[in-house]
């Protein structure tokens, strides 16, 4: 399967060392979310490919 993200990273003053924040969003789905590490990035992005893996129920048709 194949997915598209947006990864966004804030820019930190040169003197702060070990800063990695910023966003992603899965395309497909709208899904975003906030990083304030590599950590927090990579399960982020763990949770959204998941996420994007799983069926969501088709809102009912209305006629």
């Amino acid at each position: 399967m194949h997915t598209d993200f947006v990864l966004q990273l804030r820019s930190e003053p040169v003197d702060s060392r070990d800063i990695f924040r910023g966003r992603l969003e899965h395309i497909d789905s709208g899904r975003s979310g906030h990083f304030n590490s590599f950590l927090e990035f990579l399960e982020l992005l763990a949770r959204l490919s998941a996420e994007s893996q799983t069926p969501h129920p088709s809102p009912p048709r209305q006629w």
